[in-house]
């Protein structure tokens, strides 16, 4: 009996290197203080590796940076529960 391929093992290798690809952009923007157009590309990075707590943080991050605390504050809380002791988020609630 053959072994069944494993497309969740592909396809979770593409939304990793589709994540990069986002987060990369996303922070060439936010270096320029392009936050509105950063914000998106953090988002879909977010979205694509949800279990990635950078991505999150960076997330409420850029929505900080857009006088929306309130959302960022979800993003860091969000962060903090896929890793309790990221401790970049817990300062940004703090």
């Amino acid at each position: 009996q053959r072994a069944q391929p494993q497309p969740a093992a592909a396809a979770s290798a593409t939304a990793a290197d589709a994540a990069r690809q986002a987060y990369s952009a996303a922070v060439e923007h936010a270096r320029n203080q392009r936050f509105a157009q950063a914000l998106p590309l953090f988002i879909q990075a977010a979205r694509l590796r949800p279990d990635y707590p950078a991505y999150l943080k960076d997330v409420g991050h850029c929505l900080h940076d857009l006088g929306r605390s309130a959302e960022a504050r979800e993003w860091f809380e969000s962060c903090l529960a896929v890793d309790p002791g990221y401790s970049a988020a817990r300062r940004a609630l703090g």
